[in-house]
């Protein structure tokens, strides 16, 4: 999606008012979410007809798409559902992921292929913002 989101839990949205979902914190330029019309602070909450409040739905549901697939995305943009309809587009990893990558290839040299690295955001944040 070319997106950085994390997690809104349940007691963070009923705190600060929001709804629960998948907060969007950043959005790479030219990425299909830029394309279809996302925009930061936006809080998916679903995409087609599968319900994404965590970031591990909103991978899991990722996955059942590939390049070229075209699919809607509800989205609360303050206090209102929209939707947009995204053409998912070729995943391409970040410069920390790829940095990150390299590090842990030369971590696995040096351990005789014996690494336990922690791997790469891949155009996601994890976690959540909202306590």
């Amino acid at each position: 999606l070319g997106i950085e989101a994390v997690t809104v839990s349940k007691s963070a949205a009923s705190y600060y008012n929001m709804v629960q979902g998948v907060y969007i914190n950043r959005i790479t330029e030219g990425s299909c979410a830029e394309v279809c019309g996302l925009k930061v602070g936006d809080i998916i909450i679903s995409i087609d007809d599968t319900e994404t409040l965590t970031m591990s739905d909103l991978i899991a549901a990722k996955k059942n798409y590939s390049a070229g697939d075209s699919a809607v995305i509800r989205v609360n943009r303050s206090g209102v559902e929209m939707d947009f309809t995204v053409i998912f587009d070729e995943e391409i990893p970040s410069e920390g992921d790829t940095q990150n990558r390299q590090s842990q290839q030369n971590q696995q040299s040096e351990n005789r292929g014996n690494s336990f690295g922690n791997g790469g955001s891949y155009g996601y944040g994890y976690g959540n913002l909202f306590p």
